[in-house]
């Protein structure tokens, strides 16, 4: 948090604003994904929204007795019933959460982000991996 910080100090941005981050190792993520990640962010007047993979797999918890379900198929559930992970692509937040010592905030939202850009490079293989997308498109 030190180097963002630091550029709000040094480019001496208002209170008011808006810093959106894009993740470097995200390299397929669009200029709409970064809009909607501000839209979000003002129309539920929030501290930060981040962008969110929704898990269609099941997803376990390590209990007393073995593995627990996290989220419960069933054919009916709702949104609430959902579970997400962050993407780690783009994260917009307001300004005066760096100001009160926070990046995110107390009031964090989010929006989906398209499968297709959820692509993380944190190895050597998935560089590579990543070249290879990129060169065939």
């Amino acid at each position: 948090m030190n180097t963002i910080e630091e550029i709000v100090s040094y480019y001496n941005f208002p209170e008011s604003g808006i810093i959106v981050l894009s993740y470097l190792q995200a390299p397929f993520v669009t200029t709409d994904t970064l809009e909607e990640a501000v839209t979000t962010l003002i129309l539920n007047n929030a501290d930060s929204s981040i962008g969110v993979e929704k898990m269609n797999q099941q997803v376990y918890k390590r209990g007393n007795y073995g593995l627990t379900p996290l989220n419960i198929f069933n054919g009916l559930n709702s949104d609430f019933d959902s579970i997400y992970r962050e993407a780690n692509i783009a994260l917009a937040l307001k300004i005066s959460n760096i100001q009160n010592g926070s990046l995110r905030g107390s009031k964090i939202v989010h929006f989906e982000v398209d499968k297709n850009e959820c692509y993380f490079i944190d190895s050597i293989q998935k560089h590579k991996i990543a070249n290879i997308i990129i060169s065939d498109e």
